[in-house]
């Protein structure tokens, strides 16, 4: 019985430490320094607003930032061959999870897998690009990784649904009255 209590003693010192910690956190995301707020600047008065203003450039803020068609801003800084690695580690991440999740049925929906038509399609692509890979200068490889990347998503996400649909195959049916 000498336990009961000390363990009520540390339970008690464990609320109030939590107590504490949330009054502490809460006063830190509430409050603002003095003077962290941004205030409004007056039409016109920044140097570099207004230029390059044109009928087909609008200007995106008051520093005068615009918009131009010919850059991508999601584009990958990455260069193409780290890219194509980032790419196949994905794609193997992604199967290990699989196999771990459902080791009783993966492989046997791999095997399912690999005799789609259109999963023996993307093998024979992704061949293609891979023996081109090695004699492409990075400008055609830059161009080439999203099509990599597209052809991984897709055979992936066909092993996933080949997987899942094993898996409910391989659950038993519920008795006809039991809950769902």
């Amino acid at each position: 019985m000498s336990s009961a209590p000390s363990r009520r003693a540390w339970l008690l010192l464990a609320g109030i430490a939590a107590a504490i910690g949330a009054l502490i956190w809460a006063s830190f995301v509430t409050s603002t320094p003095a003077g962290s707020h941004r205030t409004a600047t007056p039409a016109g008065s920044h140097p570099h607003a207004g230029k390059n203003v044109g009928p087909n450039l609008h200007p995106r803020s008051s520093d005068g930032l615009n918009l131009d068609a010919t850059k991508d801003i999601a584009a990958d800084p990455r260069p193409p061959d780290e890219r194509r690695s980032q790419i196949i580690r994905h794609g193997l991440d992604s199967l290990q999870e699989m196999k771990f999740m459902h080791p009783a049925v993966f492989d046997d929906a791999a095997k399912r897998w690999g005799e789609q038509p259109r999963v023996k399609e993307l093998i024979a692509r992704w061949k293609v690009v891979e023996e081109s890979w090695k004699t492409q200068d990075d400008t055609i490889k830059a161009t080439v990784a999203p099509e990599m990347a597209a052809m991984w998503n897709e055979a992936i996400a066909l092993l996933r649904q080949e997987v899942e649909r094993s898996e409910t195959e391989a659950r038993p049916a519920a008795p006809a009255g039991a809950l769902k």
